[in-house]
């Protein structure tokens, strides 16, 4: 019997299945549900803007800058400080900044009171948060002048602190952070004591490629496990040795090969796609490794009911160890060497 013809019989044995369909749309459907239909501001805090007279115009940059940005706080605009208020009240908006009347001359004067109000209910913390993006925000127009006259002889001395020290350490801080858009920076160590830029792992919102790696290894595995209930009706009876693991080699490969179509599309739903080529060679040459590793195992535990015990613990530490959702292996060194026993681990390694 040829390998070929043997592959489509795989597969006609597959498609002629409901289960098999529903089991390849419920990863896109939740990505497209999740990212899509949901809204894609669903989540976020939104933070109302009402900008005053200013002849500088340096509040309206300020706030053109804070709404083009993209993050957990959602800027929006208010034509008036009085539906800033209204929309605080109501909720629609967790806090509010009014960019006050004379806001660039309050800067170039390094007088406080002049520049930004703070307006939130008292139910919130999201104001603290906000505050922070806000004063990136004009830092990054202002610059180091603006930031020395804001940070007055006055306002040091009222507060204790050494004033020449501060100035300091504040130039420093700016440097360091203003360059990138950002007025903090939060630094993490791993349990040997390496740090790690957080960076490294933020994932998309739906971790589509993650749960796509695991449910193709899924494929492979139970594809694995019922071909014992094969050899026992005898589908592999007349074939020599050689084309019988290659046989259950395709039988294993046809589910995973689906499985890697819907891992595709639900990348590409949650918006983590990056190029048809890397994502293609990259899905492709994973099922295929999948599959070999799901054929070892088979060949491994000879009886039905073993690998079927062993299947939903590969799966948990797929789920777990791996990178699917986070990387866990960045503060702990024991994750790190773990997850390399799992196959999704490589796949999501090439991202």
């Amino acid at each position: 019997m040829k390998l070929g013809f043997w592959f489509w019989l795989c597969v006609k044995r597959q498609i002629k299945k409901l289960t098999f369909w529903m089991q390849l749309m419920i990863l896109p459907l939740a990505a497209f549900v999740y990212n899509g239909a949901a809204g894609r501001e669903e989540g976020l805090l939104k933070v109302a803007l009402a900008v005053e007279t200013d002849e500088t115009g340096l509040s309206e940059q300020a706030a053109r800058l804070l709404i083009s940005r993209e993050g957990p706080l959602k800027f929006y605009r208010c034509d008036s400080r009085e539906q800033l208020l209204r929309d605080v009240e109501s909720r629609r908006a967790e806090c509010g900044f009014v960019f006050r009347e004379g806001f660039g001359e309050g800067i170039e004067d390094g007088d406080l009171k002049k520049t930004v109000e703070l307006v939130q209910s008292p139910s919130t913390v999201a104001g603290e948060l906000a505050a922070e993006s806000v004063s990136g925000a004009v830092m990054s127009l202002v610059g180091p002048d603006g930031l020395k006259k804001l940070a007055s002889q006055d306002f040091f001395r009222q507060s204790g602190a050494d004033a020449e020290g501060v100035r300091v350490r504040m130039m420093e801080l700016y440097d360091r952070f203003l360059t990138d858009g950002s007025t903090f920076s939060f630094l993490y160590e791993t349990a040997d004591g390496t740090e790690t830029d957080p960076r490294r792992w933020e994932r998309q919102v739906f971790p589509a490629r993650g749960l796509g790696a695991v449910y193709i290894w899924a494929a492979a595995l139970f594809a694995a496990a019922a071909v014992y209930g094969d050899e026992k009706k005898g589908v592999y009876g007349s074939m020599p040795g050689s084309w019988k693991y290659a046989a259950v080699y395709l039988s294993t490969l046809t589910p995973a090969l689906p499985a890697a179509g819907s891992c595709l599309l639900a990348t590409a739903l949650s918006g983590a796609w990056t190029s048809a080529g890397r994502e293609l060679s990259a899905v492709i040459l994973y099922s295929m490794a999948a599959a070999l590793t799901a054929v070892l195992l088979w060949l491994i535990a000879r009886r039905e009911k073993l690998l079927c015990a062993v299947i939903p613990a590969l799966l948990f530490g797929s789920l777990v160890l791996c990178p699917t959702v986070i990387d866990l292996g960045q503060w702990i060194p024991a994750v790190a060497f773990l997850q390399r026993l799992f196959p999704p681990y490589y796949y999501l390694a090439l991202f």
